[in-house]
C-alpha cells in the first residue's frame, strides 16, 4: 500500500480548516492509500505555545471531565477531533526532521485551506523539504489574496514549480499562478465537497436544543448583522444559537465557544437547525451539504489587503448563490 504525506493546517482552531483536512484525508484513504498528516505546524498560524501543545498532549488521554476540571480554556472538542479522527505523525518542528520523513512516502499533498496565502508565507507548504525523487501534488491549495506581492513571485515560481501536480481551489489562484509565475494549475473543488453526505453523518454529533433555532456562524467580530438575524427569528418564532467571534453576541443569542462546540458538534448544529446566518466559505458549504437555507454575509471589503472573496466567488460559480 503506497504511503501519501499529507500537510496542511490541520490543527487550526477553526472548524472548516479541521473539517477540509478530514475530507482530504478521507477521500485519499478510501481510494486504497496508506495516507497521514505530517505534523508540522505553521509559527505564523500557531496559536498555542510548546508547553500548552505538551499539556494537551497529556490531556487528550484523559476523560473529558477530567480534563475540564483541570483546565476549562482549553479549546479540548476540537483537540479530541484531531486526535480522533486526524491520523498524523509525530510533532516536526524544523525543515531538516521533515525532509528525513519525507523521504519515506510515495506521494506529498499539500492543501486544501489557504496554504500559499502571501500572508501567511511559508516554502514548506509549498513542499520545498520534499526530495526530487517524491511526487509532488497540491490538491485545492488556495492563495486566498487577489495577486503576490511583486518581491515573493520569484519564491512562488521556485517552490511551487517543482511540484508534479498543481491543482488550487479557485480560479482566480489558477489565473494567479499563470499570469504571473508561468504555472498551470487544475482547479478542484474544496474537499469537504468531495465527500457525500452520509460520510459527514458518520462523525457529526447530534445538537441538543430542543426548540426551534437558528445557527449562526460569524467570523468578523465587527459585524453588523444582529438586528437582520433578530427580526428574521422574531418573525419565525425561532431561537438563536451560533457560534461567534465576538464574546458581545452572547447579548443576543444563545452563544457556543470553542470548548463546548467542536467540528462533530458544529455539523450537528447546522443539521438540526432551520437555516443558517454565516460569514464563513465552509459554514456555506455545510449549510448545503445539508439542504439547509442560509444567508451569507460578505467577511471582506473588495478593498481590503487581506480580502478573501474569491473562495465565495467560486461557491456562486459552482453552485449559483448570488
Amino acid at each position: 500500500m503506497k504511503r501519501i504525506g499529507l500537510i496542511t493546517w490541520h490543527y487550526y482552531n477553526n472548524f472548516g480548516s479541521r473539517l477540509q483536512a478530514f475530507a482530504l484525508l478521507r477521500v485519499v484513504s478510501n481510494l486504497g492509500y496508506n495516507a497521514r498528516f505530517i505534523n508540522y505546524r505553521n509559527a505564523a498560524i500557531e496559536l498555542l505555545p510548546t508547553y500548552k501543545r505538551v499539556l494537551i498532549s497529556v490531556l487528550l488521554h484523559l476523560p473529558y471531565s477530567i480534563c475540564k476540571i483541570i483546565n476549562n480554556r482549553i479549546d479540548y472538542t476540537s483537540l479530541r477531533f484531531e486526535k480522533d479522527f486526524l491520523t498524523q505523525t509525530k510533532l516536526f518542528a524544523d525543515k531538516m526532521s521533515l525532509k528525513k520523513e519525507a523521504s519515506g512516502y510515495d506521494s506529498i499533498i499539500c492543501g486544501s485551506d489557504q496554504i500559499w496565502a502571501p500572508n501567511v508565507y511559508n516554502p514548506i507548504y509549498m513542499l520545498d523539504f520534499v526530495p526530487n525523487e517524491v511526487n509532488k501534488i497540491s490538491y485545492a491549495a488556495s492563495i486566498g489574496l487577489d495577486s503576490i506581492p511583486v518581491d515573493m513571485v520569484e519564491n512562488y515560481k521556485k517552490y511551487i514549480g517543482r511540484i508534479n501536480h498543481v491543482s488550487v481551489r479557485e480560479d482566480k489562484g489558477k489565473e494567479i499562478l499563470k499570469k504571473q509565475c508561468g504555472i498551470d494549475a487544475t482547479v478542484v473543488l474544496d474537499p469537504t465537497l468531495m465527500l457525500p453526505k452520509p460520510e459527514w453523518d458518520k462523525i457529526k454529533k447530534l445538537s441538543k436544543v430542543k426548540e426551534k433555532f437558528i445557527f449562526c456562524y460569524f467570523l468578523k467580530k465587527d459585524h453588523q448583522y444582529k438586528d437582520l438575524v433578530k427580526d428574521f427569528a422574531k418573525n419565525k418564532g425561532y431561537a438563536i444559537y451560533g457560534v461567534s467571534d465576538n464574546s458581545d453576541d452572547a447579548s443576543w443569542m444563545h452563544l457556543y465557544d470553542f470548548r463546548t462546540v467542536g467540528p462533530c458538534e458544529f455539523i450537528g448544529l447546522i443539521e438540526g437547525s432551520e437555516g443558517i446566518f454565516t460569514d464563513s466559505y465552509h459554514g456555506t458549504i455545510f449549510s448545503m451539504i445539508y439542504h439547509k437555507p442560509f444567508t451569507l454575509f460578505e467577511r471582506f471589503n473588495s478593498s481590503d489587503k487581506i480580502c478573501q472573496n474569491s473562495r465565495i466567488e467560486q461557491l456562486k460559480k459552482y453552485f449559483g448563490i448570488d
